[in-house]
């Protein structure tokens, strides 16, 4: 039976959050039972009483986030999938997020906090305001040696901006716009009509007439259109890797390739999975083997779909046994990672991994 073993990361610099261990939980989580191993794939992490609030996978190691009798733990796996270090969190964890600079973030209600990667282990660096994060790193896609790159919306989020801020003088440089000229007509469109009839929708509730309700309903209905569809961005996401920078352009059917050194020579070329039935406007990207997957949901099921490395067309489909609607799912070493439950009675999420 492989076991895991836990190493106490206790931080004791000060610009660490103090954690202590908590001897009773970790006895429980030392002794986790081996993975099991089956034709479709493997458990990573399957504990009963031990609920698994997001993970994050790469080069690293596994990350976990972890919740255990009132408690919030974050754990690292090593590559053999044992457990190699916890540290005990002091606030409430809600995710974890990878930024561009290519720090672990633990992210709660009102705080971003770093997490500090070494050999010996984890720690937890001091609070930012969750401020920092959406200023700082919500649009940031990713960094080359000399740039970093950012996302902006215009026009009503019809129009996608890509910018490359210079490391060293900080100036902004417009590399990309994406846009599907008609959709943004229609969105200025509703925006111009929304405008013109000075929509408010308090005022006019309080208005007895029948007929005032009537139209003050369709105006509502006309605004709740607008913000939730005709003004949602599409799905243009932006990977950076080594010296190259890849855009995919879903609005103009393009993959636009940039070097990092000559970003106004870009270089494009037709891509045409997105147009297929059930497509789920996701991208991912295995950093280990530089393989690009998609995702498509057909019939009720998921399934995990590699692209070529050259024309980024369909290679092959695998179905995601395990969990239809997963929160997350991330690749790395050609391995799918994801979390599910065993049933519907079943509170706590487990990891799984399945090869692709």
């Amino acid at each position: 039976m492989n076991r895991f073993t836990i190493t106490i990361v206790v931080c004791l610099l000060t610009n660490y959050t103090f954690t202590q261990e908590d001897s009773t939980f970790l006895k429980e989580i030392r002794y986790i039972p081996e993975v099991t191993i089956n034709a479709t794939g493997q458990t990573v992490f399957k504990q009963p009483n031990i609920h698994l609030l997001d993970f994050h996978v790469d080069e690293k190691g596994t990350f976990l986030l972890l919740k255990g009798q009132k408690k919030y733990f974050l754990s690292r796996l090593d590559e053999a999938l044992e457990m190699e270090s916890t540290v005990l969190l002091s606030f409430k964890p809600e995710r974890l997020h990878r930024d561009c600079l290519g720090d672990l973030q633990i992210i709660s209600a009102d705080s971003i906090y770093r997490v500090d990667e070494h050999a010996d282990g984890i720690g937890v660096y001091e609070p930012n305001p969750i401020s920092f994060f959406y200023d700082y790193y919500a649009n940031c896609l990713g960094e080359t040696k000399n740039h970093l790159f950012y996302k902006f919306f215009s026009n009503s989020n019809q129009t996608v901006i890509f910018n490359a801020i210079d490391k060293q003088n900080h100036s902004p440089t417009i590399v990309y716009r994406a846009e599907d000229s008609i959709q943004v007509l229609v969105a200025d469109d509703w925006r111009k009509q929304i405008q013109q009839d000075g929509y408010s929708f308090n005022a006019q509730m309080q208005e007895i007439n029948t007929v005032q309700l009537s139209a003050s309903r369709d105006k509502f209905q006309d605004l709740m259109f607008y913000t939730f569809v005709i003004s949602r961005p599409d799905y243009i996401p932006l990977f950076t890797r080594e010296n190259e920078v890849c855009i995919f352009d879903h609005y103009n059917d393009l993959l636009v390739h940039f070097n990092s050194n000559a970003l106004d020579k870009p270089v494009t070329q037709p891509i045409s999975y997105h147009k297929q039935q059930g497509w789920r406007k996701e991208l991912l990207y295995d950093g280990a083997t530089e393989t690009f997957y998609t995702t498509f949901s057909v019939n009720g099921h998921l399934y995990v779909t590699e692209l070529s490395k050259t024309d980024f067309s369909p290679v092959k489909s695998i179905r995601v046994h395990y969990n239809s609607f997963p929160n997350r799912l991330m690749i790395h070493g050609g391995f799918l990672y994801y979390d599910y439950t065993s049933s519907f009675e079943d509170s706590y999420k487990k990891l799984f991994r399945q090869q692709l």
